[in-house]
């Protein structure tokens, strides 16, 4: 079994502290709050793990701001690859300078910076592989992505299989160069 390491989120944290699940009576104290930063997922997986032999621990940055799209790869990603996630750029562009991630999925609808600005940031400072993972889908935007040094593009929606192929396809490519 991997362990899901977590950071919660302010609205997570006031429900486990009680915010908002009893009303100050006289005498009592205000609930403490918890402020938190961003999350931030990681999957560790055990060591004995066959897909952590065959992939020797990749480690994965998913840089996409749909909450539900993010858990559901980290979900999927998990089960055979050590993944990290942001819901931002400016968090995914500190992840990937300090993580050394093996290969970044990117969406280029980012609400702070432009996906398309992170991949270029991305590409100026390291070789990691980029897999472009977006809603943009017109010839033009999947030319543009890939000229932007990405090394594959999928648009949304997306076969999940396809997205894990292509993942342990381009792993599989770097490893040989």
């Amino acid at each position: 079994l991997g362990v899901l390491l977590s950071v919660p989120s302010a609205e997570n944290a006031n429900k486990i502290n009680g915010l908002g699940a009893r009303r100050n009576g006289p005498g009592q104290r205000p609930p403490r709050r918890v402020v938190t930063s961003t999350p931030v997922l990681a999957r560790v997986r055990p060591l004995d793990s066959p897909s952590m032999a065959e992939q020797s621990a990749a480690r994965i940055l998913v840089i996409e701001d749909h909450a539900d799209t993010r858990r559901f790869l980290e979900s999927m990603l998990g089960r055979e690859f050590e993944v990290l996630v942001s819901e931002n750029a400016v968090l995914g562009i500190e992840l990937a300078r300090n993580q050394r991630p093996d290969l970044i999925l990117l969406d280029l609808g980012l609400p702070d910076v432009p996906g398309e600005t992170v991949a270029r940031e991305i590409r100026r400072a390291t070789a990691t592989p980029i897999l472009i993972l977006t809603a943009k889908a017109s010839e033009e935007e999947r030319i543009g992505g890939l000229q932007l040094g990405a090394d594959d593009y999928v648009t949304k929606p997306f076969s999940p299989q396809e997205v894990v192929l292509r993942v342990q396809a381009i792993l599989r490519r770097d490893r040989k160069s």
